[in-house]
């Protein structure tokens, strides 16, 4: 697997629990101004999403139909 972060980019299925902290207020405090029912199927595709893109870079997986290649 690729580092955690590169290049500031983040793997989304390690923030989702930061983001799902933030979408609870505290007591007095503001609410987020975000949608997190709308953005949670994109949140719960970031573990299927990492994969694929693992198996890609290790050549486990055909680049365009995304069939797995046979082992020899």
């Amino acid at each position: 697997m690729p580092p955690a972060v590169a290049g500031g980019l983040y793997r989304i299925d390690e923030l989702v629990e930061v983001i799902a902290a933030f979408a609870q207020p505290e007591p007095g405090g503001r609410r987020a101004r975000m949608n997190f029912e709308r953005a949670n199927g994109w949140l719960r595709a970031g573990r299927a999403a990492t994969a694929i893109n693992a198996k890609m870079q290790l050549n486990q997986l055909n680049r365009i139909s995304l069939e797995e290649k046979q082992q020899a």
